[in-house]
């Protein structure tokens, strides 16, 4: 068996919650229209965001897709975030008023509120943000740093979703940083390392490396590179 380093390349990964001063639209921090139209822009909005999408349904095991996120209960098709939006995800989700009730509180779905959708992991009833960013790259990552310190907005950073325990919940009306279109891999084979963006999951990690490499790996497919490598989980290859 050959020994692979995990060299893990990102800003931040699920499970960090920083909290600080709580911006609401109550309140003058609370950023105006132009404002959030310039962080869409930050953004940009031409890059692919499909990165969510299966596109075969069946089980890895069976051929199908890998799994490239945590997958909500009883979602169709084991499709992340219920499928919303998953072709062509926007780059920024808004929500502004208390929510009437927790998302999926009634049934699994249905739900229309888009920011259920775009907040959503394993465990579909979690705390409800204000803004919910899909960034593609270091750069929108940074951009949306700066948006939410800029504005007081409590952060939360979660990268693949894989948690039951709400533990990357962001408060209300704060913002969420979404790591999981960071999707980059590349392996080095002289030194038997490679470097794995922070929205990978082992899913994906194993089907890339298949079949020269065994991957030390939580026990779920759907568990996040960078969450477990920082401590998140204990898998049957680990020490």
């Amino acid at each position: 068996m050959r020994a692979l380093a995990l060299i893990l390349t990102s800003l931040m990964g699920g499970g960090v919650d920083l909290a600080w001063a709580a911006c609401d639209p109550s309140l003058p921090c609370w950023p105006t229209e132009a404002e959030i139209a310039e962080l869409e822009r930050a953004l940009d909005p031409s890059s692919d965001r499909s990165g969510l999408l299966r596109p075969n349904p069946a089980k890895p095991a069976e051929g199908g897709s890998p799994y490239p996120a945590g997958i909500p209960i009883y979602s169709p098709d084991d499709q992340a975030l219920y499928g919303y939006d998953v072709t062509d995800l926007r780059p920024l989700y808004l929500n502004n008023e208390t929510l009437s009730s927790v998302c999926f509180s009634s049934s699994f779905p249905p739900e229309s509120r888009p920011i259920c959708f775009a907040s959503t992991r394993n465990n579909p009833m979690s705390g409800t943000p204000g803004f919910v960013a899909f960034p593609t790259d270091a750069a929108q990552v940074q951009a949306a740093l700066n948006f939410a310190k800029d504005h007081d907005l409590c952060l939360s950073v979660l990268g693949t979703g894989h948690d039951f325990l709400d533990r990357h919940s962001s408060c209300e009306f704060g913002f969420l940083i979404r790591t999981s279109l960071l999707k980059g891999m590349a392996l080095d084979a002289s030194s038997k390392s490679v470097k794995l963006g922070a929205g990978l999951t082992f899913s994906e990690v194993q089907e890339y490396l298949a079949p020269d490499y065994y991957v030390a790996s939580g026990w779920s497919v759907t568990v996040g590179i960078l969450g477990w490598s920082i401590g998140g989980g204990h898998g049957p290859f680990g020490p």
